[in-house]
């Protein structure tokens, strides 16, 4: 049998790459993914009421906080999460903090843990 592995490695190629990609472009993918959704969606949507997770949290969420590079194998657990993205109303993930650093931003980041 075939495993999904090829798919996997799709994304990978998709970013020019071979063994993995960097985190960072996991952040893109998730908004590729999510402004690919149609706005039909929305509408009586039973997860509207969900928070969209930010590649930060998935990443958190399986365990691979200090990961920089995604393998196949990396993108293989994830993937449930990364499709999600497209059913929830609330995504793409806004960044909630958009004050330009200043002196005091150290403090607003409380707010965000």
């Amino acid at each position: 049998g075939r495993n999904g592995q090829e798919f996997l490695e799709d994304i990978l190629h998709f970013y020019g790459e071979n063994e993995s990609i960097a985190t960072a472009k996991l952040e893109d993918m998730l908004l590729l993914v999510s402004a690919r959704r149609s706005e039909a969606i929305s509408e009586g949507n039973p997860l509207e009421s969900k928070e969209c997770p930010s590649a930060e949290q998935i990443l958190s969420h399986f365990g691979f906080s200090n990961v920089t590079e995604l393998t196949v194998g990396h993108l293989g657990r994830i993937c449930p999460a990364v499709l999600t993205q497209v059913l929830l109303p609330s995504c793409p993930y806004v960044n909630p903090i958009t004050v330009p650093s200043v002196d005091y931003s150290g403090e607003l980041l409380h707010f965000n843990t």
